[in-house]
């Protein structure tokens, strides 16, 4: 009676799962259905909360002649210079239905926030580049344009500002801070040649960093 009870229990046990992961998948489908974008102009997956919709507002008053948003189906319409909104833009994943080059920098990283070097030094208090970007497009700075940061951090504005061909100056009390902006946008520039140090240039760089210089 037992090994009876057991059977039971572990048949019932078999059922239930059977039955928990049909519906999961069926859930699973049903949510895909809902929330991924149907057409050429769509939100990207990492637009999740209504922060995210405000900010896209903002990139498309700076970017676009004229625009609107569908949070329901997570499409906008616009019209202007598409070419322009596909480079720059930070919270559509397609425009016209090719994808937004901040798209592909989320692809090619894995993480919408740690392409290029912003993720090259854990500094406290930093923000998120995809704010920095939204801001330079709600204000459609260009390359004539200047951007200062007077509390710079470790560089996140003037690194977002370079990767997107704008000027900017950074200023901050805090040597690392300072010493880390210069590296990220150094970095960005630097060749495989620059790169190939001998045993004497190894030797000169700890020096200098024993030496706090």
């Amino acid at each position: 009676m037992g090994q009876a009870n057991q059977y039971s229990t572990a048949l019932l046990f078999e059922i239930h799962d059977s039955r928990f992961a049909n519906l999961l998948e069926e859930c699973l489908k049903e949510s895909e259905h809902l929330t991924a974008p149907e057409g050429d102009t769509t939100f990207g997956f990492w637009m999740q909360t209504l922060a995210d919709l405000h900010l896209l507002d903002m990139e498309l008053k700076g970017l676009a002649e004229t625009y609107k948003i569908d949070p329901l189906t997570r499409t906008v319409e616009f019209t202007g210079d598409e070419t322009r909104i596909q480079y720059r833009i930070a919270h559509l994943e397609k425009v016209r239905g090719k994808k937004t080059l901040y798209a592909e920098l989320v692809d090619a990283y894995g993480d919408t926030n740690a392409y290029a070097f912003h993720n090259l030094y854990p500094y406290k208090g930093k923000f998120y580049p995809r704010v920095v970007r939204t801001l330079i497009n709600a204000f459609n700075l260009d390359k004539d344009a200047l951007l200062l940061d007077p509390f710079n951090g470790s560089g996140t504005t003037t690194h977002e500002a370079s990767l997107m061909g704008i000027q900017s100056v950074g200023v901050d009390i805090t040597p690392i801070g300072v010493m880390l902006a210069r590296l990220k946008d150094e970095l960005l520039f630097l060749s495989e040649d620059d790169l190939a140090f001998s045993l004497d240039d190894l030797t000169d760089i700890l020096r200098a960093i024993e030496n706090r210089r």
